[in-house]
């Protein structure tokens, strides 16, 4: 990282507050920070980095070389959404099956959202379209297991119903199976 105008410190003595957050947002204020969208992910690992949002907070003195460090007790980058990491067995009725899509609905599950510093809060913009991450997968099982990863934004009202749907073709027809209603569960 390097700033883009010089940075002074104020003085070499006192401790000075220091916020950081990924990805990078040129319009970002202390009290609104835009997160990535959720709406384009792919379940893979890769696709994660382009929606994954770490914010970082420390206090600190110049100290011997004026090098500001998030490490330490509480002062490290730390992941604001949740990751949902979903495993498919690649066995029985889905072995030899083709996972065509995957879908989690739920109130707000992927709503666009801003962090903010000053309250140490994420706040949604509901859209009218953020109830629903739909991905296709046209992934071929093979009598092997599948791994798909998500960014969610937090729930954690438990009573908030959360729906996992998995559409798959098996012997040529196709299925749908659900997990319905993930009420008593929270995404942090």
């Amino acid at each position: 990282w390097s700033a883009g105008d010089i940075v002074y410190w104020p003085d070499k003595t006192d401790e000075h507050l220091f916020q950081a957050f990924y990805p990078y947002a040129e319009d970002a204020i202390v009290s609104s920070v835009p997160m990535p969208g959720l709406k384009d992910q792919d379940g893979t690992m890769t696709s994660l980095s382009a929606c994954d949002f770490l914010k970082a907070t420390t206090t600190q003195t110049y100290g011997t070389d004026g090098v500001v460090e998030f490490k330490g007790d509480g002062k490290n980058f730390v992941h604001v959404s949740s990751l949902l990491k979903l495993t498919i067995k690649g066995d029985e009725d889905l072995q030899s099956s083709t996972l065509d899509k995957v879908s989690v609905s739920g109130k707000d599950i992927v709503a666009p959202s801003v962090y903010s510093f000053a309250a140490d809060e994420v706040t949604l913009s509901s859209d009218g379209s953020s109830d629903l991450l739909e991905v296709a997968l046209n992934h071929e099982m093979n009598g092997t297991d599948a791994i798909f990863y998500f960014i969610l934004n937090e729930k954690s009202d438990v009573t908030t119903p959360v729906t996992l749907t998995l559409e798959y073709t098996s012997g040529g027809k196709s299925y749908v199976a659900s997990m319905n209603n993930f009420a008593g569960n929270v995404f942090v």
